[in-house]
């Protein structure tokens, strides 16, 4: 069952999918240690709930504990947008976001554009301040990797 989304994300005890509105929907997964966003589109109206919604979970979040963020755009029929990667850029460079420590791992479909986003984000990734992206091809494999960063970033 969905819910609304009344400006702030759910609780982390608060379990099952909930709409944050233009097809955008949010769980956690993990026992509230994985915040996982579904984008179905890179249009401008469904990238401003998304990035909204994660602003707002950045700007909360404790600086003691690991953000691990994913956000599926596997069902999407396009390439993220350049509006898009303008809001991530903004988002990722930003003080809040920067003073984090975590994961972000961002699931796209397979092509050659993505090909070089890819080696764009791990060309990015050295030098970039807060939780590290990574991309990736499927749901699973970016679950994987978030929830040994739960290990990694425990220990």
């Amino acid at each position: 069952m969905m819910t609304d989304w009344r400006g702030e994300i759910p609780y982390k005890n608060v379990s099952g999918i909930h709409s944050l509105g233009e097809g955008v929907t949010f769980e956690w997964l993990n026992d509230g240690q994985i915040a996982v966003f579904n984008v179905p589109t890179p249009t401008q109206s469904v990238v401003d709930v998304f990035m909204d919604a994660v602003t707002a979970l950045v700007r909360t979040w404790p600086t003691d504990k690991p953000l691990l963020i994913l956000c599926d755009g596997s069902g999407g029929q396009s390439a993220p947008s350049i509006y898009m990667r303008t809001r991530v850029e903004k988002l990722i460079t930003s003080p809040e976001f920067q003073r984090l420590h975590g994961r972000f791992a961002l699931v796209v479909q397979k092509g050659i554009l993505l090909q070089i986003v890819k080696l764009f984000i791990y060309a990015m990734r050295p030098r970039l301040k807060g939780p590290h992206p990574n991309l990736f091809f499927t749901r699973q494999a970016a679950l994987d990797w978030l929830e040994e960063g739960v290990l990694k970033l425990r220990a």
